[in-house]
This record gives structure tokens, C-alpha cells and sequence, in this order.
């Protein structure tokens, strides 16, 4: 599904759908005229238990984790 699927969350998702939403109309109401959607999923990937599926490596270390970041983010930002 990650090659369909922009971002989704992991878990419950009643604990970050506010964090999603004030994310997505920080962008939608931001004066930049073109934001960039690839900016919009790095914000949303700095949610806790959100998952973008684009930042991560599409194979498992060999004891089974789940893939490493392809990528380092920054620390999460409190807006």
C-alpha cells in the first residue's frame, strides 16, 4: 500500500488527528504561495505515529525491525 498512500497513522489515531489537522491547515493557510507537498509530509512525518511511507527504505534489517529512515528529520517543532 505505500506506493498509494501519502501518510497514515499507526496506531490510535484519536491521539494525533488533531496534530494532523492543525498541520495540514498550517499549510493550506500558510502566505507561501507554493508549498511544497514534499514539506507537508516531512511536517507530518514528525508526528508521533504518523508514518510516510517515501521516507523509509523499502527492506527490514535482518533481525526483522522495521526499515531505518532514509532520510534524519528534524527534531519535532512544538507549533
Amino acid at each position: 500500500m505505500h506506493a498509494f498512500i501519502d501518510a497514515f497513522v499507526i496506531g490510535e489515531g484519536e491521539e494525533v488527528i488533531q496534530d494532523i489537522i492543525n498541520t495540514i491547515q498550517r499549510f493550506k493557510s500558510s502566505k507561501v504561495s507554493t508549498f511544497k507537498r514534499e514539506d507537508l509530509l516531512i511536517a507530518l512525518a514528525q508526528i508521533s505515529g504518523v508514518y510516510v511511507p517515501r521516507f523509509y527504505e523499502a527492506a527490514y534489517l535482518e533481525d526483522g525491525r522495521l526499515p531505518i529512515p532514509s532520510r534524519s528529520f528534524p527534531k519535532r517543532q512544538k507549533w
